[in-house]
């Protein structure tokens, strides 16, 4: 399946009449891939579904528990193929900075919201009892009115919890960046990055790349670094690992026959640049995630059960 394009990078969020922030839930057939960014800060948590999940410069699988706070103006799109029969489903809160007033947060009491905002803006990926209390919480926030005193009580409070755990609140991108394109540039990167996404195994040369954008090859590589944080090389490695960690963790096909269909030409680069991106091998990162593997589906039964 080839990603559609997508033409709008920079989000607009309106809460409605009655609220403060958004809380949505979203069932669709897949999460499609569109890089975005808006001036809210976003706090995710997956429900069902699985894929990849882009975050300023970086590129890491997810699944079902998964639970995401991103900063103000922070790159991201989650994407995931279509599976017949099967939905995804998110929950997502979108809420300003100052979504109380200017006055709370020059308020001294304030100070550790600050430090998480500007911590989020490189995103975190919530781990550990963290991502437990903060998805339980927001599965229990579906019972509560939108526009309620308790749906503010509640992000307040999710929001204090991640501040005071820095341990299981980790920064996904190197570093944190806000995105100024033009409408032009906007559609030019979501071309490049939904037909890269596409298929693993016809991802086109840089210097093809360059070419359909209508960009010289030294101005193409500025314009990718600028607006997706990594080089080509490095973004399409990424891609292809985060490709082959899901065969890894969900079939029993061999490490070679992976590495040959992530697009790699031969088992030692395979080997080489999935250590470099995961920090073990791909047979390390096999055991690790069969062993595992049971914890987190029980846990996303009991979520299921709370909602």
């Amino acid at each position: 399946m080839r990603i559609p394009k997508r033409h709008i990078v920079l989000e607009t969020i309106t809460p409605g009449a009655n609220a403060s922030f958004v809380y949505r839930v979203f069932r669709q057939p897949c999460f499609p891939f569109q890089w975005h960014h808006h001036p809210e800060l976003e706090l995710t948590m997956i429900v069902r579904g699985r894929g990849l999940r882009f975050v300023g410069d970086s590129v890491q699988d997810y699944a079902e528990g998964d639970v995401c706070l991103l900063g103000a103006h922070t790159p991201h799109t989650w994407y995931s193929q279509p599976v017949k029969g099967q939905s995804v489903v998110s929950i997502v809160i979108q809420f300003s900075a100052d979504f109380l007033g200017e006055r709370f947060m020059r308020l001294p009491e304030s100070r550790s919201i600050i430090e998480l905002y500007e911590r989020a803006r490189r995103g975190l990926v919530l781990g550990g009892s963290l991502r437990r209390s903060i998805a339980e919480q927001m599965v229990k926030m579906r019972k509560q009115p939108v526009g309620s005193f308790t749906h503010v009580c509640g992000l307040m409070s999710m929001l204090d919890e991640i501040s005071r755990d820095a341990k299981d609140a980790k920064p996904l991108a190197v570093s944190d960046f806000e995105p100024t394109l033009s409408k032009q540039a906007s559609r030019t990167i979501n071309a490049v990055c939904g037909m890269m996404n596409a298929r693993l195994d016809e991802i086109p040369t840089q210097a093809k790349a360059a070419e359909m954008a209508g960009l010289s090859p030294q101005a193409f590589s500025r314009f990718f670094k600028r607006c997706v944080g990594r080089t080509y090389v490095e973004y399409v490695n990424h891609l292809r690992i985060g490709a082959a960690c899901r065969e890894l963790m969900e079939t029993d096909r061999s490490v070679t026959q992976i590495a040959y269909d992530a697009g790699f030409n031969n088992l030692s680069n395979f080997n080489r640049r999935f250590r470099d991106v995961k920090g073990m091998t791909p047979r390390e990162f096999r055991r690790l995630a069969i062993s595992s593997r049971e914890q987190p589906t029980q846990r996303h039964k009991d979520t299921k059960n709370n909602s």
